[in-house]
């Protein structure tokens, strides 16, 4: 009995002593340090919860690693300095949920000469001042958090965060030979102050839900990289004195919301990413590839590329040249395009459309070159030689006034290869339309090789008794299937009669080309045509030109029997098609692409996701092709609603006539 109750007495001592020792350490025990034996001690005697307190600034030489406890530092007005120079090793290590916290006025800094300055991992927690390390100065991944209340500097990485791990600096971070900044999978990184410089690149974000905030500046030989899906956010100024300013790709998210300045390009997106500019690109290009978006609020001073599904928009003027590479491609400019270079806007690769609405685009020798192209322009063209360049298979639909300060309004030339009387003359040739005038120096219009279809909503003239339509000598005929404009009573006002002795002109012009020796045209010209209230050339070539009023279409019609697109306000064929409209189970479908063109709209198919993207005026709309619609033989078939949606036009199907009828 007495040896039962002497063991139930010391197994209540022991219960005491260890809820007492429990007790102790819930109320964090304090251990007081002066000296750098002193902490090293202190920290190997902590437990979790403890505080340890300094009364002395501490350099500590040596490296630690903290796990699986909590260790808060009471800086108490001074400064704690860890410090190691061990090859390869960091200075203080965090990991397996263990915490490095800060108290009290004072500063806790860590240098590595030889390795990284902080890692903290496995849902590691450190609060310190400032990062000084040879490689990172904070390598931080698996859920960890980091804060850093100063600067972070490295030889190589200032800040790199990987896995789930959240890092804020609320100072400055500086990057040396790789870069200043690294964010991978789903890391977080704020940086509250800036980027001074960084020998490489000064962010780089990569992976799915990566993200960078920068409040301040950046700058770095190369401005920033983002990639995977990876979000970059820059509240101030992006400065790269290297390569290239902005690099995003692979469906990323670029926001600077200051200017850019970078040596090379400032601007480089691809792959469905995203780039937004909220001030102005100072120096630097802009490159725009594979369905991607650059937005820039303010004027860009460089010239811009775009390819392959590119979409841009600036708000202020460009002060350089544009230049579309395959694809269909479509730039908005609020303001003027303004370039110094030989070109204002240039599409001479083939299968390349071009839509860019701007005030006002001007070229230092031609506005505008199509070279075997496509371009949709609404802007006034000014070129100091020539206005418009539209050359060898190039379609050029023109929304604006066109000017050639020194020399034509429009220089067009075709391929020279049709021999046939057909409409299919149209798919070969040069085509140029302007609803607007045309000024040329020289010549309001030359041609340079046959093959040609212009039409021309406007009036042409010259700056001295330059012709109106110039006719190039060369060794083979240039030869016109017709020619007009509006002959008016010569009895009303004199500015009437001034349009009449254009009109003269034009048919002198003609009537010259007709008489030249040898013959640059054959057979006649009528006097006049009443069905076209004009002079008509009738001959068996291949070259159009038409200048009329300026009727815009108000009704279009379309026959299912026929090619063709009708504009009924003046009986004009207003595009000729390579398929024909359809009907199925009583419903009238079109082919999407050659509306869009007659009603100036941008069409462009992503083939991956079956999706169409059209860009009507100021409007974008995405749409996937549903029951609804038809895909034959590559060309897209859309409903009467489809059409009544997308472009605000009343549309019915006349099963009598067999036509649809477009009210705009």
């Amino acid at each position: 009995m007495k040896t039962k109750i002497l063991t139930l007495g010391i197994f209540i001592t022991v219960l005491l002593l260890f809820a007492s020792f429990s007790y102790a350490h819930e109320q964090n025990n304090v251990i007081s340090v002066s000296t750098s034996d002193e902490i090293y001690a202190a920290l190997g005697n902590a437990q979790s919860g403890d505080v340890i307190r300094l009364t002395n600034d501490i350099t500590a030489l040596f490296a630690y690693s903290i796990e699986n406890r909590t260790i808060t530092f009471d800086l108490n007005g001074y400064v704690l300095h860890l410090y190691t120079d061990i090859e390869n090793m960091a200075a203080l290590w965090v990991s397996q949920d263990g915490k490095v916290l800060t108290t009290g006025e004072g500063e806790f800094n860590i240098t590595s000469v030889n390795g990284s300055a902080l890692v903290v991992g496995e849902n590691g927690t450190a609060m310190v001042n400032n990062l000084s390390g040879y490689q990172e100065a904070v390598w931080a991944a698996g859920n960890a958090i980091v804060n850093i209340n100063g600067d972070a500097i490295g030889v190589r990485w200032g800040v790199f965060a990987d896995d789930d791990a959240q890092v804020t600096v609320n100072g400055n971070v500086f990057g040396g030979t790789i870069s200043a900044v690294r964010a991978d999978d789903n890391a977080t990184v704020q940086i509250i102050g800036n980027i001074p410089h960084s020998g490489a690149t000064s962010i780089s974000a990569s992976g799915k839900n990566a993200t960078v905030t920068v409040y301040g500046d950046v700058h770095g030989n190369h401005g920033m990289n983002a990639s995977g899906g990876a979000a970059v956010t820059i509240y101030g100024n992006l400065t790269a004195s290297a390569f290239w300013g902005i690099m995003a790709s692979n469906h990323s998210v670029v926001r600077v919301y200051g200017n850019i300045t970078c040596d090379n390009i400032a601007i480089i997106a691809t792959s469905n990413s995203e780039v937004f500019v909220g001030g102005d690109v100072l120096q630097g290009g802009i490159e725009v590839w594979i369905r991607s978006t650059v937005t820039v609020e303010g004027n860009v001073n460089a010239d811009i590329v775009v390819e392959d599904g590119a979409v841009v928009y600036i708000g202020g003027n460009v002060n350089g040249a544009i230049e579309a590479r395959r694809g269909r491609s479509t730039v908005t400019v609020l303001g003027d395009v303004l370039s110094t270079e030989d070109t204002g806007v240039r599409v001479i690769i083939p299968d390349t459309t071009l839509t860019i609405r701007a005030n006002s685009i001007t070229g230092r020798l031609v506005g505008v070159d199509i070279y075997r192209a496509r371009a949709n322009i609404y802007a006034d063209i000014f070129g100091d030689f020539t206005g418009v360049s539209a050359r060898d298979e190039a379609t050029v639909n023109i929304t604006g006034n066109v000017t050639g300060r020194y020399l034509d309004g429009i220089y067009v030339s075709g391929d020279g290869s049709i021999t046939t009387l057909t409409r299919d003359i149209f798919r070969r040739c040069s085509e140029v339309t302007v609803t607007g005038d045309i000024f040329g120096y020289r010549s309001g219009i030359t041609i340079g090789r046959d093959s040609v279809a212009i039409t021309v909503y406007g009036n042409i003239s010259t700056a001295t008794e330059g012709r109106h339509i110039e006719l190039e000598d060369r060794t083979f005929h240039i030869n016109m299937l017709d020619a007009w404009m509006d002959a008016p009573d010569p009895n009303e006002s004199s500015a009437i009669r001034n349009q009449l002795r254009d009109i003269n002109q034009l048919y002198n012009t003609i009537q010259q080309a007709l008489d030249a020796s040898p013959p640059i045209m054959s057979r006649t010209v009528d006097e006049y045509d009443e069905k076209y209230n004009g002079y008509r050339v009738f001959n068996i070539s291949q070259s159009v030109i038409r200048v009329q009023p300026n009727v815009a279409p108000s009704e279009l019609i379309l026959f299912l029997n026929s090619y063709e697109i009708l504009n009924t306000a003046d009986n004009t064929v207003l595009q000729t098609m390579d398929v024909r409209p359809i009907v199925q189970n009583g419903h009238a479908l079109l082919p999407l692409r050659f509306l869009a063109d007659v009603l100036s709209a941008d069409v462009m198919w992503d083939d991956i996701s079956r999706e169409i993207t059209i860009v009507f005026d100021t409007a974008e709309l995405t749409f996937v092709i549903d029951a609804t619609m038809q895909l034959i033989n590559g060309r897209t078939f859309v409903p009467l609603s489809f059409i009544k949606e997308v472009f605000n036009a009343n549309a019915y199907f006349d099963s009598q006539l067999e036509r649809i009828v477009l009210t705009l």
